[in-house]
């Protein structure tokens, strides 16, 4: 497949490459019952990818997104860590963390974004070790399994 390393991605909704940052939107909901945000995904702007308001307000949950690449970058990731912090405070409160790391992974970390498609297959095989998300390590990852279907 290869990507371009934090300029395409692959929507969490069609499961199709998002050619560049434009093209795209960062989105999760809130869950207004507990006030939980959960959900966070990286999808096509476009209708047919992004989540529905509609049903989401029938089950009591609105949506909170931006584009992506104002999530991008330095100035992205000093705001998506002050989100973690504000979590911690109660001010915002994130439902699990372990989703919004990986969110952050998928922005910030080069090669992530393709290699996590192998992740879990390349553990099993022994391929990797779950420790290294260097660049040169995630690459490996893609060269071993890229001619594999994706997880």
């Amino acid at each position: 497949m290869r990507l371009k390393p934090l300029k395409q991605w692959i929507c969490d909704s069609c499961n199709e490459v998002i050619e560049k940052p434009e093209d795209s939107w960062f989105e999760w909901y809130v869950d207004n019952n507990d006030s939980l945000e959960k959900g966070f995904r990286i999808v096509h702007h476009k209708k047919e990818c992004m989540y529905d308001g509609r049903i989401l307000r029938r089950e009591n949950k609105m949506t909170a997104d931006m584009p992506l690449p104002s999530s991008l970058g330095s100035d992205g990731l000093s705001g998506l860590l002050f989100r973690i912090e504000l979590s911690e405070k109660g001010i915002y409160k994130i439902a699990d963390l372990k989703e919004f790391v990986e969110i952050m992974r998928r922005l910030y970390i080069p090669y992530w974004e393709e290699a996590r498609h192998y992740w879990h297959r390349a553990l099993n095989d022994g391929f990797h070790d779950g420790c290294q998300f260097s660049a040169e390590s995630l690459q490996d990852i893609i060269r071993e399994y890229e001619h594999q279907e994706l997880e």
